[in-house]
Formats: structure tokens, C-alpha cells, sequence
């Protein structure tokens, strides 16, 4: 069977690291897969170079309105947002045709759309649409990874009848998280839809350590006797840059060694304005703030906590899962899937987001107490192999696409 998985997207981090283990771990082996992405993404290149099994990968070139309009940053905030509502629609009508002439050129089997969040990729509702259009096909899977937004009311006579062709010409709606799926039923066209549904987020096992020096800590400047905190992510504001230094002033108070570690993709503006926190709360010796070049598993191997200081919406909290398949313990936020996640906190602990005291002594615990640390140690990991493994995820993903809309359940995970 031939595979198409369409997906649209302004950031690298965590959909990429999604995409490339659903593809290297896909269960059936005579299965061909295609991957469509938008070649202004600027993961597409980590998301090449980590594919291990075959995969054809089409960078199209669609005009994107976010990619296209850039320049009305420039422009004054109320002007630049009429403009952007005012063309919205028409790019949106302009990728139909497009859409349809990639589909027909490569004639796939099924389709899995991939979207960051709900709309999200304007052109993942298209592709919905227009995929459905061939009465034929089986009907997409629309798959989804933050939360969905409100319809606005300027917006909700177009919005409204947009999302009921999506959600006419959808098999199912998965999200990552219970939570995270359940925030799709804010659009009224989706308020009642028996199409919801969630499929758990996985990692796969760390690699097998090659005895090779970790040069790391080298590269960093950090001493060997250092504890690391490490925080993978974007650097969009929602992830709760700000808090976490705040917090980490009060551990280094208590662990005057201790290192922060931030790595992750993120945009000029808002890996300065994280700079500017760290130089304002003179921490610049102890917090390195760091691109998206470090490979994530050196540094949770180095790390002694990983930590998620989201303080908006988090879908499911994909970092949490790679510090426990590490055997990592983690400080978390309690919001949105990350609850899901944590459980009753065998891995580690989770704190209201409002807690700065509750966030800072959760890591303070955890780098003084060597016998707790060996517990949500141990705890984690036996979490990530009961429920986290990538194998699981791309069983249950294969599943649902190979399924018939008359055969399908109502949920392929819960």
C-alpha cells in the first residue's frame, strides 16, 4: 500500500522528531511511504537526514501565507492583521488546486495528515478536503499535536463551514494526548463529531552507547562534578523560558555548581529575548543557551534532571518520555497532556504552573538526594517501556490508516 503523510510546518523540534520515528519504525515493511512537506520548513533537513527506512520525501513549494507575507511584520500591528485575515482565504482557495495536482501525480493509497496543531497548516484542512473530493479513497486521518483554538466570530462564517468539509471528509481525528484531542470540540463544527480520538506519543530506545568521550560538557565549558539541568524545546514564549530561570536562580542558591542547559529551535527574536532573561537575572555563567545543534541524547545522558516549563497548553510533552526512556528523572508543569504523562509521577515530579517554589525545590530534591533520584529513575523508565515505546505508537498509527471507515473503532488507542 502507498502511504502519503502530509504535514505543513514553521518550526523544527518535536512534530520532526514524530515524523522520522513513525517512519523508521512503520510496521509493515512492504507498506511504500511518501513523505509531503512544505520546503520552506526549516526541520526538513534534520528530518532527512534522520530517515533510516525508505521514504520518498517531496518538498513542494506551495506558497505558504505565513512563509509569503512575512514583511507585514514590519508593518503596523493592526495593519499587518487585516492584511492577514484579508488574504487568508485567498491562499487558502489557491492551495486546492495545487493540492490536487500533487495527489494525482502520485495516486497514494492512503493519507495521514500531520498538523501541529488545529487549524494549524492551512494547507492539512485543504489537503483534507481536497483528498476526500475522490470519492475512491478511504478518508484521511487528520492527526493533530497542540491544542485547537476558538473559531473567532469575524472569522466563524467561513471557519465554520471550512471545518465541516474537514470533518466530513476525515476518518478520524487523533491528537496526542485525551486532553489535547478533547480541545478540538471548541470548533462548533466539531462540538459533537464521534470521529475523536488519541493515540499516546512514543520515543524509541536510546542508542547503545559507543564508549567514543562525550565532549559535551567540553564544548560547553561545564566541569565534569557539575550537575546539568537540561530543558529541549522551542523557544516560544508558551514554554516558559522566563519561569525556569526564575526557578533556576533559587537551585543555584542551593547547588551553586549546578548548570542549565536550553537547546532547541527557535527564531532570532525569541532566542534573544531568552538571552536578555538570562542577563538580566545575571546567570549567564551557569545557562547556556544553545541552538538546536546539540544531539539531544548526549545531553539528557549528561543531564542529571530534565525539566518542562511550559506555561501554556502542552499536548502531551514529548521531552518528558526521552528522559525516561533514558532513565532521566523530570520536573514538569502540570498542564494539558503533560498530566497524562507524569501519572502519579513515577518519573520524577509535576508542579502547578504557578508554582516557582514547587518547580525549583522539585529539582533541588532530585540533584541532593541520591536514593530518590534512583527511584523516579527507575520509575520513569519502567513508564516509558510500559507505555512510550515508538513501536507501539506506529502499530497503532498503521492501524487506524489501514482500517475501513466501516470497520474502524472509536478510538485506536483508548
Amino acid at each position: 500500500m502507498k502511504i502519503a503523510i502530509f504535514t505543513e510546518n514553521a518550526y523544527a523540534g518535536g512534530l520532526d522528531t514524530f515524523l522520522t520515528n513513525l517512519i523508521n519504525y512503520w510496521p509493515n515493511d512492504d507498506d511504500e511511504l511518501i513523505l509531503i512537506c512544505n520546503q520552506a520548513h526549516p526541520g526538513l533537513r534534520v528530518i532527512r537526514r534522520n530517515l533510516r527506512r525508505e521514504c520518498a520525501v517531496i518538498a513542494h513549494r506551495i506558497p505558504l501565507q505565513w512563509n509569503v507575507m512575512r514583511w507585514t511584520n514590519s508593518l503596523p500591528r493592526v495593519v499587518g492583521k487585516a492584511l492577514t485575515v484579508g488574504l487568508r482565504y485567498i491562499f487558502f482557495l489557491s492551495y486546492i488546486p495545487q493540492l490536487h495536482q500533487i495527489f494525482n501525480k502520485i495516486c497514494p493509497d492512503r493519507l495521514l495528515i500531520v498538523n501541529g496543531g488545529y487549524p494549524g497548516g492551512e494547507t492539512c484542512r485543504a489537503a483534507a478536503i481536497v483528498w476526500a473530493h475522490d470519492v475512491k479513497r478511504e478518508k484521511s486521518i487528520h492527526n493533530f499535536h497542540n491544542l485547537a483554538v476558538p473559531v473567532r466570530w469575524w472569522e466563524g462564517f467561513i471557519e465554520n463551514r471550512i471545518d465541516a468539509a474537514v470533518e466530513r471528509s476525515t476518518k478520524k481525528f487523533l491528537s496526542t494526548s485525551k486532553a489535547c484531542a478533547e480541545t478540538i470540540r471548541v470548533r462548533p463544527s466539531m462540538s459533537n463529531s464521534s470521529k475523536i480520538g488519541f493515540i499516546y506519543n512514543g520515543t524509541e530506545c536510546p542508542p547503545a552507547q559507543t564508549g567514543t568521550p562525550n565532549t559535551l560538557r567540553e564544548r560547553l565549558s561545564i566541569p565534569a562534578e557539575s550537575p546539568i539541568v537540561s530543558m529541549l524545546g522551542t523557544y516560544e514564549p508558551r514554554k516558559g523560558h522566563r519561569f525556569l530561570l526564575e526557578a533556576f536562580t533559587r537551585v543555584r542558591k542551593a547547588i551553586p555548581e549546578v548548570h542549565l542547559v536550553i537547546s532547541g529551535f527557535g527564531h532570532l527574536e525569541e532566542v534573544d529575548q531568552v538571552k536578555d532573561f538570562v542577563d538580566e537575572l545575571n546567570l549567564h555563567a551557569a545557562v547556556h543557551v544553545e541552538g538546536f545543534w546539540i544531539d539531544k541524547h548526549e545531553l539528557i545522558e549528561e543531564s542529571s534532571v530534565v525539566v518542562v516549563s511550559a506555561q501554556a497548553f502542552e499536548s502531551f510533552g514529548l521531552t518528558l518520555i526521552e528522559a525516561m526512556s533514558h532513565g532521566v528523572p523530570v520536573v514538569s508543569t502540570r498542564i494539558g497532556g503533560t498530566v497524562e504523562v507524569m501519572n502519579e509521577d513515577e518519573g520524577g515530579f509535576s508542579v502547578d504552573t504557578d508554582d516557582l517554589e514547587g518547580f525549583a525545590s522539585s529539582i533541588i530534591l532530585l540533584l541532593s538526594d541520591n536514593d530518590l533520584w534512583r527511584k523516579k529513575s527507575s520509575g520513569g523508565y519502567q513508564r516509558y517501556l510500559d507505555h512510550f515505546r515508538i513501536e507501539r505508537v506506529s502499530e497503532e498509527y498503521a492501524a487506524a490508516i489501514n482500517a475501513t471507515s466501516s470497520t474502524e473503532q472509536n478510538s485506536p488507542s483508548k
